[in-house]
């Protein structure tokens, strides 16, 4: 698959869930992007690749705490076997400093209107999770709460 056919396939896909959503005229913009947003509490890109090959779901849901290495690695094991995050990566933006971030990749030429439906969907709740567990710890402070497994 080329650039060109991976717009227009997600464009499409983009196209029917917004339909199905009520949310008219998504669709990439000319850098291959699209923003989404769900009520004012989830807001998440879509963006295709420079090969057309894979679509990714970005978002950022919430702060990195001060520095902290039991933090760091609290975020490895809810990225081990995708343990907390329904298939998606937790990390943290290198150019935004503290944001603690969720992506999934997504291989176009697997992807229909349905499967790319349920994996936002499922991108959805993981960044719901995680917007939740990061508003706790800023909140409460409670630190050995946050990194007690779930």
């Amino acid at each position: 698959m080329n650039r060109e056919e991976g717009v227009t396939r997600l464009n499409g896909m983009l196209g029917a869930m917004g339909r199905e959503l009520e949310l008219p005229d998504l669709k990439l913009d000319e850098e291959g992007n699209c923003p989404l947003s769900f009520g004012e509490t989830f807001m998440l890109r879509c963006s295709l690749d420079s090969t057309g090959e894979h679509a990714t779901l970005y978002a950022c849901v919430g702060s990195l705490p001060a520095e902290d290495e039991a933090f760091g690695e609290r975020l490895l094991v809810a990225n081990y076997f995708w343990k907390e995050t329904a298939g998606s990566r937790v990390g943290l933006d290198p150019e935004a400093g503290s944001s603690v971030t969720l992506t999934q990749s997504m291989p176009m030429e697997f992807l229909d209107d349905e499967l790319f439906y349920k994996h936002v969907e499922r991108f959805v709740n993981a960044m719901d999770y995680w917007e939740k567990r990061l508003t706790a710890l800023e909140e409460t402070k409670d630190r050995e709460a946050f990194l007690k497994l779930p």
